[in-house]
Order: C-alpha cells, then structure tokens, then sequence
C-alpha cells in the first residue's frame, strides 16, 4: 500500500506470533530500492514480487537489509533472483546475513 508518494508498505507476517514485519519500497525515477523483505516464505516472496509487478516497478536497484534479524533479509535472495537487484547492507552485518544465504552475498 502507498503509505506517502513513491513510499510503499508490503507487510510481512511475524512467525513469532509478536505482530507483523514491515518490508518498504521507494520508488523513483532512476530506481527503486526495497528496505528489508519480511519473514522467508514463499507466500512473503510472492507478495513482494506481486506487488513489484502490480505498481509496475521495472527499476528494482537495491534490497537494503538494516540487520540481521531474518524478518528483515528472510526473502531478499528471493527477491534478488526475480529482479537482480544487490542486496546491500553495512559493513558489520553483511557478514552476519551472508551466513544464511546459499546463492548471493550481500555488496557492502
């Protein structure tokens, strides 16, 4: 949902039963980046693609991962492989969050 222009909100289903992940993408005219990506699932993976296809975003650029809780990288290799956008992350949680990934690396 458009929470504010070119701002979006995908939320994600918190497993811990503690409420919901949000997962956010901005959209703009030279790229979009997606902030985090919810719980791994293949129902989360779906919504996400889904709604990246339902507002047309053809520039996906960036997946930034804040940190290494999985509801914020769960379905970011997911996300990688349909759109090719480079997981990004900081420094001292790349390696943290690489740690779970079987296919892509975070780029620093």
């Amino acid at each position: 949902m458009e929470i504010y222009p070119n701002i979006h909100n995908i939320v994600s289903e918190n497993k811990t039963g503690q409420g919901i992940t949000n997962a956010y993408l901005v959209t703009g005219t030279t790229g979009s980046v997606l902030i985090d990506t919810g719980w791994k699932s293949d129902e989360q993976s779906e919504r996400i693609i889904s709604y990246i296809n339902k507002i047309d975003c053809t520039t996906l650029k960036y997946i930034i991962v804040t940190h290494r809780h999985p509801p914020h990288w769960g379905n970011s290799e997911f996300v990688k492989k349909q759109t090719d956008a480079a997981i990004i992350s900081t420094v001292i949680e790349a390696p943290y969050i690489n740690d779970y990934f079987e296919n892509y690396k975070v780029d620093i």
